[in-house]
């Protein structure tokens, strides 16, 4: 990665209003004099985008055409993304400032991103960025990186190396570009993560987690538009998954769960019982240098990842919202496994304003 590049942009990019956010180089300010000046963190997560959004997200499923249109980043990372194993699809707009590389497991050999076979079908408007990768674009021999299809198509572009074989139906209009640029806008991203999961992470707890048996029950107040909570454990069984539900919470609340419990935090979950939709939940790992979110389940809620050192391992079969993390990320397969994607789910909940650090 261009560190010069990175710095410089982040020095003069104050204010500069790309993808729904606001790069946040602005804040050199205390607490107070933020507070007393009006300054605020733009708003992390983002919901669905552009004139083509669906009406009603439909629920995950093969959608040989597209179900609608969503012009925001579903996948970030601010370092490398690495595809692994038998892991399969990342649906919805990708961006990697870092290095993406496809390495799998054969006889699994292909990787789909932007449209995929099963997800939610909403995917990025054509002829739009589907994937932008700041770094190098390796796949390795006998792979097959394969991006949009006949009815979703879009540009794909990288800002190092290329090699190995990327697919991006050319005969329907996608396009495979040099560009060392195209990641600019999203250069300010990993600060404001890292700034915005502090944030969160502050915040008051309005219930309890435990584990109970063969689950982690998170047990509301029953009334907050917010519900917070703080798991500072491993969200598993010992060695083996564990159920997740939700008690107490409002239909209409956002649920914000701050893992605190360390560098090597893990949720392993085989059920995530909730009445809650799944558009409303976030996972805030606020200290986690090396989480891993693995089980055989399909998990709910956007995932954010505080560390810019980090390296997050995803090997659940399907996980179901916006997933931005600071540092890096592996998608494999666990043991057992295979065909495992991100789906592209919109963050729909109310979060509080942050103060500007």
């Amino acid at each position: 990665m261009d560190a010069i590049k990175r710095r410089t942009f982040l020095q003069g990019a104050a204010g500069a209003t790309v993808a729904g956010w606001v790069a946040p180089e602005i804040i050199s300010v205390s607490a107070a004099a933020a507070q007393s000046a009006g300054c605020f963190l733009p708003p992390l997560l983002p919901g669905c985008e552009g004139p083509d959004c669906p009406d009603a997200y439909p629920g995950v499923g093969p959608y040989p055409t597209p179900k609608g249109r969503d012009a925001a980043v579903n996948l970030f990372a601010g370092g490398d993304f690495t595809v692994l194993g038998a892991s399969a699809e990342a649906e919805g707009r990708v961006v990697v400032l870092g290095d993406f590389t496809l390495d799998k497991t054969p006889p699994s050999n292909a990787y789909n991103v932007g449209v995929v076979g099963v997800g939610s079908g909403v995917v990025p408007p054509n002829n739009s960025d589907f994937l932008i990768v700041g770094g190098n674009l390796t796949v390795e021999a006998g792979m097959s990186l394969i991006v949009g299809n006949s009815a979703a198509f879009g540009v794909t572009s990288y800002g190092g190396a290329l090699s190995g074989s990327v697919d991006v139906a050319p005969a329907f209009g996608g396009l495979l570009v040099s560009s060392s640029t195209a990641d600019d806008p999203y250069l300010g991203l990993p600060d404001l993560i890292t700034q915005t999961s502090a944030c969160w992470a502050a915040i008051p707890s309005t219930g309890t987690a435990t584990k109970q048996g063969s689950q982690t029950v998170f047990n509301g107040d029953g009334s907050s538009p917010l519900q917070v909570f703080e798991v500072d454990f491993n969200i598993e069984d010992g060695i083996f998954p564990q159920g997740i539900s939700f008690q107490n919470v409002p239909f209409f609340a956002t649920i914000l769960v701050n893992m605190t419990g360390g560098s090597a935090q893990t949720i392993n979950a085989n059920a995530v019982l909730s009445n809650v939709p799944q558009r409303r939940v976030v996972w805030n790992f606020a200290t986690a240098t090396a989480p891993v979110l693995t089980g055989p389940v399909q998990f709910i809620g956007s995932v954010v990842v505080a560390s810019p050192n980090s390296v997050t391992t995803v090997e659940m079969p399907g996980m179901n919202g916006r997933f931005y993390t600071a540092g890096s990320l592996v998608h494999q397969s666990r043991l057992g496994g295979g065909g495992e994607e991100f789906h592209n789910y919109p963050f729909e909940g109310t979060l509080p304003d942050c103060l500007c650090p």
